[in-house]
């Protein structure tokens, strides 16, 4: 059946999908803007080959692949030749509680390819944090595109995969067959990306590259007061920032790993206006980062009230609780994350991958922990530190015992003598 028909709309059918999910009005939208998007390519592209004519546009796609390759295969060519292994996990598969799922991979450096191999990865599960191949396929080049000269982002297409193949045997949690459930695989993603960096962080370790904040996506649901309406409100947006790379430190404020922080933050005015939810707070939280002589972005402090009626909150998309991304070469690992509710002078938990009720008055709570660190915390540049103390990034606290900087409270300026003294030098 096709949804569109000679540029007519099959209405009935589109009915049938809006049914059938949980943000109808949402979905249209989604897929007018497709259809939209569809309809202007075609319309361009038959405009060139009126123009330039099939062959010579055929000719001109077939060069840029053929350049394109060239480039990566030359990039790739830099690599020591060699077998290098990394390793993300999550908290659990929400279904097996306490069992942590685990990504492994394999990446092999051979003159001009690269091999990766996610076929240690564990079984799929029983739970949803299950993922298709081809978005493991995906996320393993991201992670590989990421190590590489940047330059070469401007010109993705069919050439710059061909030098790089990705294997899984089928039934892993990279790879899960039918009937497995994949409603959780953001995280799954967000894994093989981080196991990919850390093995690339040895094959390239001048272009390590250090797990961002894990992802921390909630959907609240339940019915509007103001409107009698039932409400979904998807937070694509509770993370903390990006990891560090080699060089330079994590950004904080960046939004989601698996988009390269390109997702927009919600507004919040818009969220109140739209959601019977009133955000009380939202802040860096300090001492949030992984620490590292170039360390990861902040994490947050959300606080938010429920103004409404009882709510659903699903904390299915989330992870981070217990198992987190790692450091690399001596950086501190990202925090862990935190997600509760406080009613009175209660707090209960909202566990990632779980369901919880929120009454009328409680507040959510989300402490997100930010990106992981790059580099030995009492290597980093001392003036830099106190940068980050006076912003209320990193505590006077932290910076003496993690960094070995001496800051005075007083005047915010580095103690020389003392920093010297804790750095043994």
């Amino acid at each position: 059946m096709k949804i569109r028909e000679r540029g007519v709309e099959n209405r009935e059918l589109m009915k049938l999908i809006f049914h059938n999910v949980r943000l109808p009005d949402g979905v249209r939208m989604d897929n007018a803007s497709m259809i939209a998007a569809a309809e202007l390519c075609d319309r361009r592209l038959g405009e060139l080959l009126h123009k330039r004519g099939e062959g010579t546009v055929d000719q001109c796609l077939d060069e840029m692949i053929a350049r394109t390759e060239t480039s990566m295969r030359e990039a790739i060519r830099r690599i020591p030749r060699g077998e290098f292994r990394g390793a993300a996990a999550m908290d659990d598969d929400g279904t097996v509680h306490g069992e942590p799922v685990t990504i492994r991979a394999k990446v092999k450096a051979n003159g001009d390819q690269l091999e990766i191999d996610l076929s240690e990865s564990d079984a799929q599960r029983p739970g949803f944090v299950n993922c298709g191949f081809a978005s493991s396929y995906a996320a393993s080049l991201q992670a590989i595109f990421m190590c590489l000269d940047p330059s070469l982002a401007d010109f993705l297409n069919e050439g710059a995969f061909r030098p790089v193949s990705v294997t899984a045997r089928p039934g892993l949690v990279v790879s899960a067959e039918y009937p497995a459930t994949v409603g959780g695989m953001h995280a799954t993603v967000n894994a093989v990306v981080e196991a990919v960096l850390e093995a690339m962080a040895q094959a390239v370790p001048e272009r390590a590259v250090a797990p961002w904040g894990r992802h921390r996506g909630c959907y609240i649901f339940g019915v509007d007061p103001r409107s009698g309406e039932h409400y979904v409100r998807t937070y694509f947006d509770g993370n903390g920032g990006s990891g560090a790379v080699s060089g330079h430190d994590g950004d904080s404020g960046l939004n989601l790993l698996i988009s390269l922080g390109l997702m927009s933050r919600s507004n919040v005015e818009e969220a109140e206006i739209r959601f019977p939810w009133e955000v009380e707070s939202l802040e860096y939280a300090r001492d949030s980062m992984g620490a590292g002589e170039f360390r990861g972005g902040a994490g947050y402090r959300w606080v938010m009230r429920n103004a409404g009626s009882r709510a659903g909150v699903a904390s299915g998309q989330s992870d981070g609780d217990v198992m987190v991304g790692r450091g690399l070469q001596g950086g501190h690992d990202s925090p862990p994350s935190r997600t509760y509710l406080v009613r009175g002078d209660r707090e209960i938990p909202v566990p990632s991958k779980r369901l919880v009720w929120a009454e009328p008055g409680d507040r959510l709570v989300m402490e997100t922990g930010g990106g992981a660190g790059v580099g030995r915390p009492e290597r980093r540049d001392p003036a830099r530190v106190a940068e980050d103390v006076r912003n209320g990034l990193v505590s006077p606290e932290a910076a003496r015992s993690v960094y070995r900087v001496a800051i005075d409270e007083k005047t915010g300026e580095i103690d020389l003598r003392e920093t010297t003294k804790l750095r043994g030098s």
